[in-house]
């Protein structure tokens, strides 16, 4: 199978050069390159061309006029301008070790009922620096050691047991996927700003299978820049994590357990998000963290579209 590689980027012009070499270090090389700018303001555009001008890859630069105001938009044009048979979405400002590519697609190429396969992700600093060997820290409180050993699961019984309750793939750039699943998929991403990750990963999961490995070869760079970081600060980010809860637990035979653990975890993040930024109780965005579990699950999303409708 083939490999395309999209690089979705916006103002990383200090991380390009060695996110695009450490996709042409992988051991199983990709077939092309997509860089999709989003109306950059620095020389990100311009240092992608002058890289893609010696590469072994072609390396195709796509530089929009005009901010499209979701990271997710090129996620969708990226699967539809990509050629291969597989897709990694590779963020700009994320460093990959060179066994990423070779250790995820054995996944999909063995087994034809998986959708996407992905590993565990170290996290560096803005300037390199090692921050954490893993991101377990975020995933053992739901279930300690799962992430500790390779696995492959039934996406329903993923959504079940982790995607209802959160986000529990911290980076694309760890994940392989079957590129046409996500070609289908993506346009369903555009309303968002911060958590269509977390969308598409339970929309794909609701496809078919998931690979997992447990070798940190995604690297993570955590910077003030980084969306994910402005997102724990946002409003808005709460509400759109909210919207994806209710719509994961209220699919058909979501268990119980796995409803009242979501709703735990709203709350927590609800709660800290509150504390640390003095929002008031009041807010729109935050003031469902005071309301009991039975109104928790009737509450009205945005436009009724809190599933992929």
């Amino acid at each position: 199978m083939t490999i395309s590689v999209v690089v979705p980027s916006y103002n990383h012009a200090a991380f390009i050069e060695q996110r695009l070499s450490s996709i042409l270090t992988q051991r199983r090389a990709p077939c092309e390159i997509i860089v999709i700018d989003d109306a950059s303001q620095d020389d990100s555009a311009t240092l992608a061309r002058a890289f893609a001008a010696s590469a072994a890859v072609p390396i195709r630069v796509i530089a929009r006029a005009q901010n499209s105001g979701s990271p997710f938009a090129a996620w969708a044009e990226g699967a539809r301008l990509a050629k291969g048979d597989l897709l990694w979405i590779a963020e700009s400002d994320d460093v990959a070790d060179p066994r990423l590519l070779e250790r995820l697609a054995p996944f999909l190429e063995n087994d034809e009922r998986i959708v996407m396969a992905y590993c565990q992700s170290a996290a560096i600093g803005k300037q390199g620096e090692w921050l954490a060997d893993d991101h377990l820290f975020y995933t053992d409180d739901i279930a300690p050691h799962r992430w500790e050993r390779p696995y492959i699961v039934s996406g329903e019984a993923e959504i079940a047991s982790a995607l209802a309750i959160k986000n529990t793939i911290p980076n694309v750039s760890a994940v392989l996927f079957r590129r046409h699943q996500v070609a289908e998929i993506a346009p369903a991403l555009s309303s968002d700003r911060y958590c269509g990750d977390w969308r598409a990963y339970a929309m794909l999961a609701e496809r078919g299978w998931i690979g997992y490995s447990p070798e940190a070869l995604n690297h993570t760079r955590r910077h003030a820049d980084n969306l994910t970081l402005v997102g724990e600060r946002n409003a808005l980010a709460l509400r759109e994590a909210q919207n994806i809860r209710l719509w994961l637990c209220r699919r058909p035979g979501t268990p119980e357990g796995t409803i009242r653990a979501s709703f735990k975890q709203h709350q927590r993040e609800t709660r800290l998000q509150r504390e640390r930024h003095g929002w008031p109780v009041s807010d729109s965005a935050t003031a469902s963290v005071s309301v009991d579990y039975e109104s928790w699950l009737s509450l009205q999303t945005a436009g009724e579209t809190a599933g992929p409708c």
